[in-house]
């Protein structure tokens, strides 16, 4: 059993695994249960103009997959470029955990990722992203294969 506490944020063992050539996943190697911190979600602190740039960049040099997570109203963190394991955790519409957003003994606020379920060694880690359709934007498929699907991301 992972033995962090999301109060003083201490990291969960985690080891990357190749699900295919092209993702990279973590998974818990001791497992974890429900409610345990499993690791933060880390990148640069960026605001939303700055966010919505990079974007625009990132499809324009082909950069391909990027990794922006909505912190607040006025902050995102962008772990495209420099980040952790975290932003290799994939979308699953039935998902073993799920994100939070808490103070930490810095005073500032810290995405981090949570057990939802018994999280058995060895086990992807998942959450549901729930993006919001924008409105000039189209549904992102979701292929997350699991029983209770959208069928969608957003």
């Amino acid at each position: 059993m992972c033995g962090g506490r999301s109060a003083d944020l201490a990291q969960c063992s985690v080891r990357p695994a190749v699900l295919n050539l092209a993702t990279l996943n973590p998974s818990p190697t001791h497992g974890a249960e429900p409610e345990r911190f499993i690791m933060e979600y880390v990148g640069e602190l960026i605001g939303n103009r700055m966010a919505d740039l990079r974007e625009t960049l990132y499809d324009q040099d082909g950069t391909g997959t990027m990794y922006l997570f909505r912190l607040d109203a006025t902050q995102v963190v962008d772990a495209t470029r420099v980040g952790g394991q975290a932003r290799y955790i994939n979308h699953s519409c039935d998902p073993n955990c799920y994100t939070k957003v808490q103070m930490g003994p810095d005073g500032r606020k810290h995405i981090t990722i949570v057990a939802k379920t018994h999280i058995p060694r060895g086990s992807e880690l998942c959450y549901d992203y729930l993006m919001e359709l924008e409105p000039e934007g189209e549904a992102m498929p979701c292929h997350c294969g699991a029983k209770n699907c959208r069928g969608r991301m957003n």
